[in-house]
């Protein structure tokens, strides 16, 4: 048998065994688009769990065709018809000699590629929400006034412009601390591109307030990466509340559902983050202008306090000075009633006393002249014994003075302890901290009491 004879065996039992034309379910592994308007595809169907590819097939639309299909499909559903979708196709088997099997693609069933999309999307919303992460992020604290923002966009994004004009020509002139992780934004590598640089930001969470991913708009399939597991299991479990501004109003993205806020796009977040702003500089000029409302009532208050006090202090004191020269005057004039009364009292005691001296005054004259009478006859012999006796005590005075005086007393080891200004005799008397001078033979020790 001949290949071209095999190859038309083939075809021919290919075309009685399948119908004319029939659905097949497929995801789109590739597609090209050639210069003439012919697109070609490969199909594959994955296994659920691993991501095996279980089977692979080309698949063919003609150009005639492709031109209905494709903004049909688009219209549908919101996404661009691409690779990376699952999709429901009509297509006719074809067997060519030299080109082997591919299937004739002849139409195409948006709400299925809209059903499935939808299908996994609720499988990882109810995953995550039995694990207990859904909403982890929006318990996050979010601080008063964010201003140091750590940024998860790529660079080159007109969404990433859109957002630093807005933030930087706010009209208080805020000042925002941006820092840029880059990240790839749609496509294949996004959401692993994204998950790194939320692990960067980690490392160093301490440094910012907020984290901010943002992109521009595009087809709804380029949003696709932020419906990934993983993905918004990070955003869920971060500890810095995640705001999202990817530019789409159509639909939410499960990134958009797990993060703190989602607001609609880059633009949005920068004028929620200015606005909050605004709102805590608003609260301060309130506060500030309430402050200085209290603060001059109080001032007013206490300004009348003190004229009433001071009026009543001037009255009392008025009232103070009256009732002291009165009693200034009434002691004057009980001093000068005192003081005559006493003065004849004493004129009358002195004039008593004048007599009675003179009476005493002649009776002590006539009994001493009858004494010195006596004693002018021994008085030789009595001035001898009491010269003699008064030596002799003159001069044991002298000893004991020698003995008692302080000098040789402190010359011999002594000392004096002076304690408040007295000489220190008890221990008790002096309390812990006092202050004592010791006096010794030579010079003197100030000391404190331990």
């Amino acid at each position: 048998m001949t290949l071209s004879r095999l190859s038309a065996q083939i075809r021919e039992s290919l075309s009685m065994s399948f119908p004319e034309t029939f659905w097949v379910v497929a995801e789109i592994s590739e597609l090209h688009v050639n210069s003439s308007g012919h697109a070609y595809l490969e199909l594959v169907e994955k296994n659920q769990d691993s991501n095996h590819i279980l089977a692979r097939i080309r698949g063919t639309i003609w150009s005639y065709t492709f031109r209905m299909l494709r903004p049909y499909f688009e219209a549908s559903t919101g996404y661009q018809f691409a690779a990376g979708i699952k999709v429901l196709l009509l297509v006719s088997l074809d067997y060519h000699a030299q080109y082997s099997l591919s299937l004739n693609i002849k139409d195409i069933d948006p709400s299925y590629t809209l059903g499935d999309l939808a299908r996994k999307k609720t499988e990882i919303i109810n995953r995550l929400k039995k694990e207990g992460v859904m909403d982890m992020n929006r318990q996050v604290s979010f601080p008063l006034v964010p201003q140091r923002i750590a940024i998860v966009s790529s660079p080159t994004a007109a969404g990433f412009e859109d957002f630093l004009n807005s933030l930087s020509s706010n009209i208080h002139n805020f000042h925002f601390d941006i820092t840029l992780f880059q990240a790839t934004m749609q496509g294949e590598k996004a959401e692993n591109s994204i998950i790194k640089a939320l692990e960067s930001i980690y490392e160093n969470e301490e440094k910012y307030d907020v984290v901010v991913i943002i992109r521009g708009g595009g087809a709804q399939i380029d949003l696709e990466c932020f419906n990934n597991y993983d993905l918004a299991f990070h955003i869920a479990q971060f500890p810095l509340p995640v705001l999202t501004g990817i530019g789409h109003e159509r639909d939410e993205t499960i990134a958009d559902l797990v993060a703190h806020l989602k607001l609609k796009t880059p633009t949005a977040v920068a004028e929620f983050l200015v606005d909050r702003a605004t709102d805590f500089l608003t609260r301060l000029e309130n506060a500030e202008e309430f402050l200085v409302d209290w603060i001059k009532n109080k001032i007013l208050e206490e300004n009348s306090k003190l004229y009433e006090l001071a009026t009543r202090l001037l009255l009392l004191t008025r009232k103070k000075i009256h009732e002291e020269e009165r009693n200034i005057l009434n002691t004057r004039h009980r001093a000068n009633t005192a003081t005559r009364s006493f003065l004849t009292k004493v004129h009358e005691t002195l004039r008593d006393r004048q007599t009675t001296l003179r009476h005493i005054s002649i009776k002590h004259i006539l009994s001493e002249n009858q004494k010195i009478t006596l004693v002018s006859e021994g008085l030789p012999r009595i001035i001898f014994r009491n010269l003699k006796q008064k030596n002799e005590t003159l001069n044991n005075l002298q000893k004991m003075n020698e003995l008692y005086d302080p000098g040789k007393v402190l010359s011999r080891g002594f000392s004096i302890t002076i304690h408040k200004g007295k000489v220190l005799k008890d221990h008790t008397l002096a309390a812990k901290g006092d202050d004592l001078t010791t006096i010794l033979h030579s010079g003197k020790i100030i000391s404190k009491v331990e």
